[in-house]
């Protein structure tokens, strides 16, 4: 897996960059600091995947994300710093990042976000999952989407009621349905968006604008 590192000079990006080249199927391709080596490096070394440290404010890492996958639709992105408001966390999800590890991560946290993300998994720190299920407010009134996945209504008012954090006794008892058919209700979700569980469900359903 080739790997474009951002993150700022020091000792710690020493560190990590030190620890990542003990991984066999990761290759660095470049360590960089700044806007321009990033872009230079962007398409000079085709990465699959970038570690990115943002350095600037949202707009800015907006900006940056957004050129990036224009100029590379397949490279992926894992954000390595999510000391952002949930606004930011959720505009950076619907822009193409595919991770989040605090920039304190262990190495191993970091090489495991690599290989999810790399077989197009979406990779979250569970402190940041954590972060984003309790304080992500679906709006009640939003609109459904045009392409939702050939999801039924009912499928849809239930992936609402798990992105936001409910059991599947939660939502049996607000929606008034038995446990079993909200069962096989996320079961068909699970399925349909071709993920592997409810949190990556409801990940991919904000992620991809289907709530």
């Amino acid at each position: 897996m080739k790997v474009l590192l951002v993150k700022r000079r020091g000792l710690e990006r020493d560190n990590v960059v030190r620890a990542l080249k003990n991984y066999k199927q990761i290759e660095i391709v470049a360590v960089v600091d700044d806007e321009k080596e990033f872009f230079k490096f962007l398409n000079e070394k085709n990465p699959e995947i970038i570690l990115l440290e943002p350095h600037s404010v949202e707009d800015k890492i907006i900006s940056i994300i957004e050129r990036a996958r224009d100029e590379n639709a397949r490279v992926k992105i894992i954000v390595t710093d999510v000391g952002f408001e949930k606004a930011v966390i959720l505009n950076l999800l619907k822009r193409g990042v595919y991770g989040f590890c605090p920039k304190k991560s262990d190495v191993a946290d970091f090489v495991s976000t690599i290989r999810v993300v790399s077989k197009d998994g979406v990779c979250i720190n569970p402190g940041v999952l954590d972060y984003i299920l309790r304080n992500v407010v679906i709006n009640e009134s939003s609109q459904i989407c045009e392409f939702n996945f050939n999801l039924s209504m009912r499928e849809i008012e239930i992936l609402k009621l798990v992105a936001n954090g409910h059991s599947n006794e939660k939502i049996s008892n607000i929606l008034v349905i038995s446990l079993y058919t909200v069962k096989n209700h996320v079961s068909s979700i699970i399925k349909k968006l071709s993920v592997k569980d409810r949190t990556q469900a409801a990940l991919f359903a904000v992620k991809n604008g289907l709530l």
